[in-house]
């Protein structure tokens, strides 16, 4: 990702879901209606500057945290945005992946044309 180009980087960072889309709108009703709205309001203004959504690893952050960091990042140039994007995707992406190694999911290819103990012992 570090070494693509500006237009790649940005499109990758456009096709990323907004906090409010994340986990199925988990982290978005952490937030009161009241920062609900600034939420979204400031995200539009942000989405319009940068052109994709504000990203942040929200996991550890409270709702007035993330929007102190949102109001804080609307006024950072486009590249350096830009970068502190990619950094906070990479967070994202590393807690996944650490998700997805502690708790691995069987795969069903695996599994095929395998016997259950129990029947291969009738």
């Amino acid at each position: 990702i570090d070494r693509a180009c500006t237009q790649d980087q940005v499109e990758l960072l456009a096709r990323q879901p907004s906090v409010k889309e994340r986990k199925g709108g988990l982290y978005f009703r952490r937030f009161s209606p009241d920062q609900q709205a600034a939420l979204e309001s400031k995200n539009e203004a942000y989405q319009a500057k940068f052109g994709y959504p504000f990203l942040c690893f929200c996991k550890v952050s409270s709702p007035k945290e993330i929007l102190a960091a949102l109001e804080r990042r609307l006024q950072n140039p486009p590249q350096l945005e830009r970068i502190t994007a990619l950094a906070e995707l990479a967070k994202i992406a590393r807690e996944r992946l650490d998700t997805l190694v502690e708790q691995p999911q069987p795969i069903a290819a695996n599994n095929a044309g395998t016997v259950p103990i129990a029947a291969a012992n009738q």
